[in-house]
């Protein structure tokens, strides 16, 4: 392990995140704050944008992104920022920004101090973020422009977007989701970054398709270059196909040699939607997905819970009768 590896380690350390539900439902407003972090942070679904006006919160210079769906019916987000963000939320519902919103997550700071360069400095950002990421197709309303900043704001802009991404993640919100790689020296801005994030496995065709990936805390990613069936099956879950169709709009997957390819690590949310879009058919990912020497991840997954399981106390059931010592057979009794 290098030492700047070593160091990355001792520094890392839990974080608090405190999430209030305005109307005690997972479906209304939620706020969410990070302890120790200036900014908050909103979600909230399109039919709720008017309560915005009640929070003082949102109606400051921050960012925001919009999720819904585009004009093709992809997955799309449209990331903006405004020095009053409910406002502009509001004037979005008379705009066609996207052809159908489904809710949006905005940010702004508690102290108030978010200039018009800073949130244009963090929109920029957050694009070129959700560009890399690559987990939905981005629409435009302009080109954004970086303000310039002095070092000392860049840095304190830069700390404001881990924050941001992290409080994104919790929230359930995965448009800045890269995924982890394994190599440090050549890791992209923001991607998390490990020596060795798991075991590899493997996914082959009688075709002659090969694909490489792992597992991680947020599912499991194939690695560049893996190949995938250029043609699917009719009876392939109209999910998969509108996501394999999306990675081949966004460069992910290109055709090659009959083949596609995919050109950058992806993270897909399961073994499965992995297994599903590189064979082009359904397929089960725990059992599909094999290491070297054959194992599935489904046996390894197994052996791992036995040997959790091995590691518990054997304890007797609650309200179980207590067991009777055995008597000697023939002895005498008073």
């Amino acid at each position: 392990m290098s030492l700047s590896t070593k160091l990355l380690s001792a520094m890392a350390h839990g974080k608090q995140i405190r999430l209030f539900l305005t109307d005690g439902s997972p479906s209304g407003i939620r706020y969410a704050e990070l302890m120790n972090w200036t900014g908050q942070a909103f979600a909230c679904p399109r039919i709720h944008f008017s309560g915005l006006k009640e929070w003082p919160e949102t109606q400051r210079a921050g960012v925001y992104v919009l999720v819904g769906l585009n004009t093709a019916g992809e997955d799309a987000v449209y990331i903006g920022e405004s020095e009053n963000v409910a406002r502009r939320l509001l004037d979005h519902l008379s705009k066609d920004t996207l052809d159908d919103i489904v809710l949006a997550f905005l940010f702004t700071s508690k102290d108030d101090n978010l200039t018009k360069g800073h949130i244009t400095f963090l929109e920029q950002r957050l694009i070129k973020r959700a560009e890399e990421a690559k987990q939905y197709s981005i629409e435009y309303g302009r080109e954004p422009s970086e303000k310039p900043l002095s070092k000392p704001e860049v840095a304190t802009m830069e700390e404001f977007l881990d924050n941001l991404y992290l409080v994104s993640s919790a929230l359930g919100f995965n448009v800045f989701e890269l995924p982890p790689i394994v190599s440090t020296p050549a890791a992209a801005p923001g991607a998390k970054t490990s020596e060795k994030v798991s075991e590899e496995f493997t996914f082959s065709l009688e075709s002659g398709i090969t694909a490489r990936g792992f597992e991680t805390e947020e599912g499991f990613v194939v690695v560049k270059d893996s190949q995938a069936s250029l043609v699917d099956v009719e009876s392939l879950q109209a999910g998969y196909k509108g996501l394999k169709e999306s990675l081949k709009k966004n460069g992910v997957l290109i055709v090659e040699a009959g083949k596609l390819k995919f050109t950058q690590d992806y993270s897909f949310k399961s073994p499965s939607a992995a297994a599903g879009v590189v064979a082009g058919s359904q397929r089960s990912g725990p059992k599909s997905w094999k290491t070297v020497g054959g194992k599935s991840l489904s046996e390894i997954q197994s052996e791992k819970a036995k040997a959790v399981e091995a590691t518990l106390p054997d304890d007797e059931p609650s309200g179980a009768e207590p067991s009777k010592p055995e008597t000697k057979e023939g002895s005498d009794h008073a």
